[in-house]
């Protein structure tokens, strides 16, 4: 492809499509060429604003005029969203998770191998600087050995969930807190430790909502290394995004929210470590560009590490 920009479909136009397609056109990587979501006046809105087309159906939207195409629709959509995007030789963004099961995600991967086409599926918490700032302090030895794992992601949109809504539903939204937030939990845990699972024991709650879903879980992970990894998530607490790893040495507390700290073993207080701010989205966005320019492999993470996410939150909904 010679030209700048590249262009793109955007299927799936709710709060959060909305806010990364904003985001994918300030990359200045990416021309939209096409919208298609169901709320039909969303896309009309948006496609207004942005000199965009309004497909009827996805089908639609995957014109030979486009090399590529994000997808944000709900999750019981990913299989046949991106199963119509292969078979169309368009490259994929797609948002977390990868389906709502391993069986869907494999199916996934192996039409996206067969179709040659990139698969980019959008774990943004990795890309946080924060994050990578922890994963190097890890490696410079730190806090020397992981003996634990503290982390929490918690949001109170949980009461704003009706049967009305995907995320309602165990068909549609496999383990609702679990799938939508702790996974990013999980998915920058073992990409910052270089660590896997072992062995896991979990519990729910189900005391304020009346989704299928619990509203909150809690997860003890034994670690192939022999630390353990504690991942709490709630649909009905107060904002809460932090993973606080506590070793030999000294401990970090990272919190996206409020900063990074690091303790040493013998002191008593927490010094700040300044980090560069970024933004997570625009960077894998550009990374997805240059996987497409450059004709290799979407690998942070890998198609294979997106699957092994939702594995691990089939495991972890087994254990309860």
């Amino acid at each position: 492809m010679n030209h700048k920009k590249i262009k793109c479909a955007v299927i799936g136009l709710g709060w959060w499509g909305t806010q990364m397609s904003e985001k994918i056109l300030k990359s200045g990587k990416f021309e939209i060429v096409t919208i298609y979501d169901t709320n039909i006046s969303n896309a009309k809105e948006f496609a207004k604003k942005h000199g965009s087309s309004v497909a009827n159906s996805v089908e639609d939207a995957l014109t030979d005029s486009i090399d590529c195409v994000f997808i944000f629709s709900p999750n019981q959509f990913h299989l046949q969203h991106c199963t119509l995007a292969a078979k169309a030789k368009k490259h994929i963004f797609l948002e977390k998770p990868i389906a709502n099961t391993s069986k869907e995600g494999r199916t996934i991967i192996n039409i996206c191998e067969r179709n040659e086409v990139i698969l980019a599926v959008a774990h943004n918490v990795r890309y946080y600087n924060i994050f990578k700032k922890v994963k190097e302090l890890i490696k410079k030895g730190t806090v020397g050995e992981i003996v634990y794992i503290e982390s929490n992601r918690s949001r109170p949109i949980g009461f704003g969930i009706d049967e009305n809504s995907w995320r309602f539903y165990k068909k549609s939204c496999n383990g609702g807190p679990l799938i939508q937030m702790a996974i990013h939990l999980l998915d920058t845990i073992y990409f910052i430790t270089n660590d896997s699972p072992k062995k896991i024991h979990s519990f729910t709650q189900k005391r304020f909502l009346k989704t299928e879903n619990p509203e909150t879980f809690s997860v003890d992970i034994e670690n192939k290394s022999g630390s353990v990894s504690h991942v709490f998530t709630s649909y009905v607490l107060s904002e809460s995004f932090y993973i606080n790893i506590f070793g030999t040495k000294g401990s970090i507390f990272a919190d996206p929210l409020n900063g990074l700290y690091v303790q040493r073993q013998k002191d008593f207080q927490r010094k700040s470590v300044s980090f560069k701010q970024n933004d997570p989205e625009q960077d894998e966005i550009n990374e997805f560009y240059k996987s497409i320019k450059n004709g290799g492999a979407f690998s942070n993470p890998s198609p294979e590490e997106a699957l092994e996410n939702v594995k691990l939150i089939e495991q972890i909904l087994r254990s309860r």
